[in-house]
C-alpha cells in the first residue's frame, strides 16, 4: 500500500479508537486504591449524594456511564489516596460542590429551619385539630335539647287538646 493510501486508514482507526484510549487514560488518572482504601471510599460514597440528578447517593447512583459520578468518585479516591479522613473528604466535597452534595442539610444556620419547621407544624396541627374537636363537640352538646326541660303546662294543655280533636 501507498502512504497516500494508508493515511485515510490510520485516521479512521484513531477515530474509532480514541474514545476508547480517552476512557482508559481517565481510569487511569492515578494508582489503583488498596482494598482498604476502597471500603473508605464506598463507605464515603454512601455518605454523599450523585449531582446527576438521580436523587440517590453516589454509592446506589443507577447510571452506568454517569459523569457526575465518576468525578465524584475520582475526586474521593484522590483524597483517600492522599491519606484524608473520611469527614476531612466530606468536607472537601461540600467547598467543592456545596450542601447539595449531603443527603439531608447541616443543622445549623438558614438550614436549622427543614430541622425545626416540620415538628413545630406537627404540633401547631395537632394543637388545631384538638381545639375544632373540642368546638364540634360544644356545638353538638348546645343543639341537643335536655330531656328535662320544663314545659310549660298551657302549652301542653294546648297541644293535648288539639291532638283529642284530630281523634275525633
Amino acid at each position: 500500500m501507498r502512504a497516500k493510501n494508508l493515511l485515510p486508514v490510520v485516521i479512521l482507526a484513531l477515530a474509532v479508537s480514541a474514545p476508547a484510549i480517552a476512557k482508559a487514560g481517565a481510569s487511569a488518572g492515578g494508582a489503583a486504591l488498596t482494598p482498604a482504601e476502597q471500603r473508605e471510599a464506598n463507605a464515603i460514597g454512601g455518605q454523599v449524594n450523585c449531582l446527576c440528578g438521580c436523587l440517590t447517593t453516589l454509592k446506589r447512583c443507577p447510571h452506568l456511564e454517569c459523569s457526575a459520578k465518576a468525578e465524584e468518585k475520582g475526586f474521593i479516591a484522590a483524597d483517600v489516596r492522599a491519606g484524608k479522613p473520611p469527614r476531612t473528604v466530606i468536607q472537601d466535597l461540600v467547598l467543592r460542590y456545596g450542601v447539595k452534595i449531603l443527603p439531608s442539610p447541616p443543622a445549623r444556620g438558614f438550614n436549622l429551619t427543614v430541622w425545626i419547621l416540620p415538628g413545630f407544624g406537627l404540633v401547631v396541627g395537632l394543637i388545631v385539630a384538638v381545639d375544632i374537636v373540642r368546638r364540634w363537640r360544644r356545638s353538638a352538646a348546645a343543639s341537643v335539647p335536655s330531656e328535662g326541660a320544663p314545659v310549660d303546662p298551657k302549652i301542653l294543655a294546648a297541644i293535648e287538646e288539639e291532638m283529642k280533636k284530630t281523634v275525633e
